[in-house]
């Protein structure tokens, strides 16, 4: 059984809403007498909604515009101004869109279903037992019996009381090849380089023939941004180390997502030459791992290439050490 303790709130779409005029630098000899505005269709000049303002010959303003009669959805505002000479300008236009809060906010968690892998379709997965509320807060025991060994990825989501559904979890996980006649003593982890058998971080669990818990993996806080694979390996009684499980996962720093977005590398699928390039920043060390865990390169210098040629088929982590931080790319070599 597959045991996963998820939290979460209830389902909201949320749309920021950004409405305002635009300011108008308007010069002219002549003065600026009306100025009228309104929503999507013109209505025709001088028969929209009227702004009060003082005659003048440039306007630097804002204003405030109701929009409670309109619906939920995208809008546009359009204004346009006169002068003294009964003259119209062209309009301003501003896009913006309103969410409806009201909906979002009353929403309960009512139905769940999970699947592995593929999706089966919406409202095909296998149902999970849950009370309705506005958040879930519980632990599932889920049947693994049936996967096959190997890496897989869990997927639970969830339906609220307006018939909507929404991704609520997804958690990949490693079901190993049963140990026979063997209990597991110790397991340990590390993420993305191997510091050697029995080396790692040690990972308290009860001694068993198999695995059914909960692992509590701490992430360390100065983790490269990007992608990293986090090995589990268990040692058995007849002092055997064996993989249990290498789950993929995805880390994002506040510090290191500025240089994440900076950070170029490419061609990804690459057969020969990648290449790197990032803003405003320096390389200071370019290492290639193998899914293994080894360090297959390290280049302590600043390069803005490296040559791959020579590596054999399969996935790699490009981890990139820059002056304000470092990153972490899985590439496929070809």
């Amino acid at each position: 059984m597959l045991k996963i303790n998820i939290q979460a709130m209830k389902i909201i779409l949320i749309f920021i809403l950004l409405l305002g005029l635009n300011a108008f630098n308007i010069n002219a000899q002549n003065n600026i007498t009306e100025i009228e505005y309104f929503f999507d269709v013109d209505p025709g000049t001088g028969n929209a909604e009227s702004v009060t303002v003082a005659s003048s010959n440039s306007i630097d303003d804002s204003f405030a515009i109701p929009i409670n009669q309109l619906s939920s959805g995208i809008h546009i505002l359009h204004s346009r101004v006169k002068n003294d000479l009964d003259q119209w300008s062209l309009y301003a236009r501003q896009t913006f869109y309103i969410a409806n809060f009201s909906n979002a906010l009353n929403n309960n968690i009512n139905e769940a279903e999970y699947f592995f892998n593929a999706d089966p379709g919406v409202g095909n997965g296998l149902p999970l037992t849950i009370a309705q509320n506005t958040s879930l807060d519980q632990a599932f025991s889920i049947p693994i019996d049936v996967l096959p060994t190997g890496i897989h990825i869990l997927h639970i989501r969830v339906k609220n009381n307006f018939n909507q559904w929404g991704l609520y979890a997804r958690q990949v996980f490693y079901k190993s090849v049963t140990l026979s006649n063997k209990e597991i003593v110790a397991a340990e982890f590390f993420i993305d380089v191997d510091p050697g058998v029995g080396n790692a971080t040690s990972i308290a669990l009860t001694q068993n023939e198999s695995i059914n818990e909960i692992l509590n993996i701490p992430i360390p806080s100065d983790l490269g941004d990007g992608d990293h694979m986090l090995h589990i390996r268990v040692l058995d009684t007849n002092g055997t180390w064996s993989l249990y499980g290498r789950p993929e996962f995805f880390s994002t720093l506040s510090t290191d997502d500025i240089v994440l977005q900076h950070f170029k590398m490419y061609p990804n699928p690459v057969s020969d030459v990648l290449y790197f390039s990032i803003q405003n920043q320096i390389i200071e060390q370019v290492k290639l791992v193998d899914m293994n865990g080894r360090v297959i390169l390290d280049i302590p210098k600043s390069i803005e290439l490296l040559d791959v040629s020579n590596l054999t088929a399969g996935t790699y982590l490009a981890q990139i050490k820059t002056s304000n931080g470092n990153i972490s790319k899985k590439i496929i070599k070809e």
